[in-house]
């Protein structure tokens, strides 16, 4: 009898009915035939009259959770407005001073954050550095301002003094970390000095400098390279300097490069000198070529080598496009087969590592 109870009790109403028609039906109470007409008298009903019950209930209830969400929105809203008038409240020098001690404190203990990722942690740390304290002068310029003319008063440009300070601060965490990276952007530092930079946007490559500096550009980029490659075949390169190796290659090669290009260049009427940089031209591809293949640093000659044949290509347009149409396709066509037939066979320098 309970379990009969606990049964019915855990069951609906409609369901209760059922079943105890069911069971009358098997105890022989009532006629099987009159089994259907039992179900509509006493079971169709309730069920027709509890569900639209529940119908009209749930519609209620879908009203006041749409109010109830209605309100919510607006409560946040409200939150939402005053913590953003808290927030814009306090001074920015405390947002720069928690980014910046954030920030180097990444880059000094790299560790605090990621013992197993801290050479990434610091390598990033460089950066946000760097944007925490360009935010702070874009931001208190006027105020830094007569500071900055009270300290330099030496009349050098703004850029060369902050090229030099970029130049020691990466040296410096390069030297300290042994990273690649950070000494590439060192070597990058350097050659700004000379006005050089390399930009890219999605699907075009700048190289740019300033014409005036065009000297100084190919000057130091040479004796840079020079130097580097004097003390790698003597065995005097400091091992420790070998974090600025990718930039030295590739960086001041390809700055090298682009400045003796325009300045071999027969179409810039406006430089003087053409003839003089065409012919330091060939001579230092030459040697940088005779390194390659003998003392085995490769990069500097393949990077010139490319830029020498863009430079070999120009002055035969140009002698093509002085010369008239016969003249430039004879000298175009001899210099192109030449071409091929050297790529043929030495190109294995052009894509060396």
């Amino acid at each position: 009898m309970i379990k009969l109870i606990r049964t019915l009790s855990a069951k609906t109403e409609d369901e209760v009915r059922k079943q105890l028609l069911t069971e009358l039906i098997q105890d022989g109470e009532l006629n099987a035939q009159n089994q259907e007409k039992l179900i509509a008298k006493y079971v169709v009903p309730f069920v027709v009259n509890k569900t639209k019950y529940l119908s009209i209930t749930n519609f209620i209830k879908t009203i006041a959770v749409g109010m109830l969400l209605f309100a919510t929105w607006g409560i946040i809203t409200k939150v939402v407005k005053k913590t953003w008038r808290l927030f814009a409240s306090i001074p920015l020098y405390v947002y720069l001073f928690l980014a910046f001690t954030a920030s180097a404190t990444g880059l000094v203990a790299p560790k605090t954050y990621s013992k197993s990722q801290s050479d990434w942690v610091a390598i990033t740390c460089t950066f946000t550095t760097l944007m925490v304290v360009g935010a702070t002068f874009g931001a208190y310029n006027r105020q830094l301002e007569p500071i900055l003319q009270k300290i330099f008063r030496l009349g050098i440009p703004r850029e060369l003094i902050a090229n030099f300070w970029l130049i020691v601060y990466f040296a410096s965490i390069a030297l300290y970390y042994k990273s690649q990276i950070i000494g590439f952007f060192a070597i990058v530092s350097l050659s700004s000095l000379t006005s050089f930079s390399l930009i890219y946007v999605p699907g075009t490559l700048f190289l740019h400098f300033k014409n005036e500096m065009l000297p100084i550009v190919v000057i130091a980029h040479s004796l840079e390279l020079l130097i580097y490659m004097g003390l790698k075949l003597t065995n005097n390169f400091p091992e420790a300097f070998s974090v600025f190796k990718f930039g030295v290659e590739y960086y001041a090669s390809i700055a090298l490069g682009t400045g003796l290009l325009v300045g071999a260049s027969p179409f810039y009427s406006h430089m003087k000198y053409t003839v003089p940089y065409a012919l330091f031209f060939i001579i230092l591809t030459a040697g940088f070529l005779a390194v390659h293949f003998l003392g085995g640093i490769k990069v500097p000659g393949s990077v010139l080598t490319c830029f020498c044949f863009l430079t070999i290509l120009e002055w035969f347009g140009y002698i093509g496009f002085r010369g008239g149409m016969i003249v430039g396709c004879i000298v175009s066509a001899a210099g192109l087969f030449g071409a091929a037939r050297l790529i043929e066979k030495h190109s294995d320098f052009i894509l060396a590592k």
